[in-house]
């Protein structure tokens, strides 16, 4: 810290290489691949029916469930039409995680990303309503963390946003008893309009120094750490600290330019990546 020289051999402003590639899996209704340094998350997205609610007959209903596969899970919220259902990171993605038991910051990971999607209202949720008061069409995302070398805040909300910018939602009709049928003709299939790309950046406060996308060995050193979205305009989206250590005004300030100067870099991979 003294010589400012990261162990990585960034600068303390420095972000990972990252990598955005989407359609990955072909038996999912939209997904995305986001690899930050060694940092690889999968998204993946499935369309079902769903039943609309009686206070949001347009937009339906929204179930998001956020659970690991170390035998974790959290309570459920529930929202309007948009699902995020759970965020994946198995023990053999990285040593740090144990069977039956998950981390801190993994749990306030999930817990951030579903109410992020929810809160923020990212696409526009009449655009999923399929027949007022009666059906709807329900999203449900599941994130896997493939491979965790820290910062897996940014990495999964980046591929969660990518796979919403590649879902495909199919055309459709009503049968004679009213049910509602999918129409199998994939060139009717229509893409589902975000009003806005999140674009996020997270900082780890390590002896009173300002790392940029912090890697797993300086997350374990780190005493505090956050989150700062902007939106691909440079609009602040949001600002998430989970307690820890206090930041400068200065340093606060340095954070917002560095994500501003990310939202150039980045929103036209993912703009690339999802054309």
């Amino acid at each position: 810290m003294r010589e400012k020289v990261r162990v990585c051999g960034r600068d303390f402003d420095s972000v990972r290489s990252t990598l955005v590639s989407t359609g990955v899996v072909k038996s999912a209704d939209g997904s995305a691949l986001v690899k930050m340094g060694n940092t690889t998350v999968l998204c993946g997205l499935k369309l079902e029916v769903g039943r609309a609610g009686h206070m949001n007959p347009k937009e339906g209903r929204i179930e998001v469930e956020v659970g690991f596969q170390t035998n974790f899970s959290l309570a459920k919220v529930y929202h309007s039409a948009l699902t995020l259902s759970q965020v994946h990171l198995t023990p053999v993605c990285s040593p740090k995680l144990k069977i039956g038991k998950s981390p801190e910051d993994v749990v306030a990971c999930g817990e951030f990303i579903s109410h992020f999607i929810v809160e923020n209202k990212i696409v526009p949720l009449n655009e999923l309503c399929i027949e007022e008061g009666k059906s709807v069409w329900v999203v449900y995302a599941d994130i896997t963390c493939l491979n965790l070398d820290g910062n897996v805040m940014d990495a999964s909300l980046i591929a969660v946003s990518s796979a919403l910018r590649n879902l495909r939602i199919p055309a459709t009709v009503l049968d004679d008893l009213g049910e509602v049928m999918v129409d199998p003709d994939r060139s009717k299939l229509r893409p589902l309009p975000m009003d806005y790309t999140p674009i996020p950046l997270t900082f780890a406060l390590v002896d009173q120094e300002v790392l940029a996308d912090p890697s797993s060995k300086e997350e374990d050193l780190c005493t505090g750490k956050l989150t700062i979205v902007m939106n691909n305009k440079r609009q602040l989206c949001c600002v998430y600290k989970p307690g820890g250590a206090e930041i400068s005004d200065k340093q606060l300030r340095a954070c917002f330019t560095l994500t501003k100067e990310r939202v150039e870099t980045l929103y036209p991979i993912i703009a690339h990546a999802t054309k």
